[in-house]
């Protein structure tokens, strides 16, 4: 089956709705941008790679490197310029981190929090993706799942 979304981002005071992007694994699309935010070039694709980023290859690849640390295990892979860890903790052992680094400068960092169990499946109630070269931050709270 293919993997879809669809991102609504709202204005956290003012509930104003800023965009609507759907998309997959290799595309995405705008059906809606507030003219303000679409100003600031490719809303969709930035929003889309966010978003592939935070729900899409969610564990490290067969030849990467692990390590264990006294209360976490680490992975490492290359990817793209780049590595990506994956941090994996806690009493169910769940990916509570993901991050990229590029010539050892953080690019972009994960976290993943309230996972819950749905249909046998483990889904993060909460994301933060923070984009340290571009300097902001998104904030996903899981409204539903379909499948």
């Amino acid at each position: 089956s293919r993997e879809t979304f669809t991102v609504i981002g709202l204005h956290p005071a003012a509930g104003v709705k800023l965009f609507e992007i759907s998309g997959d694994s290799q595309n995405a699309d705008s059906s809606f941008a507030l003219e303000a935010f679409a100003s600031h070039g490719d809303v969709a694709g930035a929003i889309g790679d966010d978003t592939r980023r935070m729900y899409f290859d969610r564990l490290p690849v067969a030849g990467a490197s692990v390590s264990k640390e006294r209360d976490r295990i680490l992975f490492r892979q290359r990817a793209g310029k780049g590595e990506i860890e994956f941090v994996f903790a806690g009493r169910d052992g769940v990916l509570i981190r993901k991050r990229y680094y590029e010539t050892g400068s953080k690019i972009w960092s994960v976290c993943y929090y309230e996972y819950r169990i749905e249909d046998g499946k483990l889904y993060p109630d909460g994301i933060v993706l923070d984009h340290h070269e571009y300097g902001y931050r998104l904030v996903v709270r899981l409204r539903e799942i379909r499948s």
